[in-house]
């Protein structure tokens, strides 16, 4: 059962915004005549954080993309009830490129849960 399917991109709209905007700033830092007087070792730590916090931001922003485009379709539990509510969550993520927050959609009926992990409890506690 697949719960969501990509909709078309608007390819008029800018994406990674954020990333490119820390790459300009990053060229920035290189092209300074401080950062040329540096020794190559601190031009290489500065690379390695930047450059883990750029792969950071291209990822939130790809997970916020790939969020975006989903697309609501009816979803039935193991129980046979319709979850048909749609929830905005976020979950944390550690990766290589360090730790961030990726978008997600939770889908549950009204006034119903999901199962829990251990598959026990469909119905609110309300």
């Amino acid at each position: 059962m697949r719960a969501m399917r990509a909709v078309p991109l608007d390819e008029g709209r800018v994406r990674f915004g954020r990333s490119r905007a820390h790459a300009e700033a990053v060229e920035g830092m290189l092209s300074s005549g401080d950062m040329v007087r540096k020794p190559h070792s601190d031009v290489e730590e500065l690379l390695e954080a930047k450059g883990r916090e750029w792969a950071r931001l291209m990822y939130e922003e790809h997970l916020s993309l790939r969020a975006e485009l989903e697309q609501k379709t009816t979803v039935v539990g193991a129980d046979g009830v319709e979850r048909d509510s749609t929830r905005g969550s976020a979950r944390h993520l550690d990766g290589c490129a360090g730790s961030g927050r990726g978008a997600k959609a939770g889908v549950s009926g009204s006034g119903k849960y999901g199962p829990a992990p251990d598959g026990r409890g469909t119905e609110s506690a309300a």
